[in-house]
């Protein structure tokens, strides 16, 4: 269940009414017994009330046991200043380990634990992601793919040459500064997906070819 903070944080991005139906949501599941979490965005401007304890321990009340952080990626160029800095990075870090050693909870941070993992997970290394219409994506941040489940089996689809450039590429994906690693490589995402995807239309004709000539 997605919360940005507190009410006046989440109603203020998702919709005036959002985080008390969330809140609502979350009675109905510690009714039921049943496990759960909330995804928060921590930008620099929401940073301070989304890692509060008393805003945690008021989540946690109503029996939330998951606390999945995103840092903030910027879609749009203009938006580079809501992104965490180095500082507030550095912080979170440290307050994970406080809360996870003093709430009854599980925290977890994206994408600063893959740092610990040796770096970017994405592409098959760790995850992968598939949009709404079935494109198979390396992350959710990297909306770039060349294959699409409606065309071939995700067995196939993991064996893309777009996923295969980024693992094998010797690129350094680092997400120290926690920025997502693939996002602040777009434009040499882009042109591995734009190669790839040449290369995979070579195929199609050639295979389209040889079904046609005798």
């Amino acid at each position: 269940m997605s919360l940005e903070g507190a009410e006046t944080i989440t109603d203020g991005r998702r919709g005036e009414g959002t985080y008390q139906h969330v809140m609502a949501a979350m009675e109905k599941f510690q009714r039921a017994r049943l496990l759960f979490g909330t995804s928060i965005t921590l930008t620099r401007k929401t940073f301070d009330q989304a890692t509060d304890e008393r805003f945690l321990r008021g989540v946690i009340a109503k029996g939330c046991r998951i606390f999945f952080y995103m840092n903030y990626v910027p879609v749009a160029p203009d938006r580079d200043d809501l992104q965490l800095s180095l500082g507030q990075v550095g912080l979170l870090r440290s307050q994970l380990e406080k809360h996870r050693a003093t709430l009854p909870a599980l925290f977890v941070s994206f994408p600063d634990e893959e740092v610990k993992l040796g770096g970017c997970l994405a592409a098959g290394r760790g995850f992968i992601h598939i949009n709404a219409y079935g494109d198979v994506e390396p992350c959710p941040f990297s909306p770039y793919s060349n294959s699409n489940l409606k065309d071939m089996p995700l067995e196939q689809a993991l064996d893309s040459p777009l996923f295969d450039r980024i693992v094998h590429s010797g690129v350094v994906l680092d997400e120290s500064d926690g920025r997502c690693a693939l996002w602040k490589r777009k434009e040499w995402i882009a042109r591995i997906s734009a190669a790839t995807e040449f290369t995979r239309s070579c195929f199609a004709l050639e295979d389209h070819a040889r079904s046609i000539v005798p």
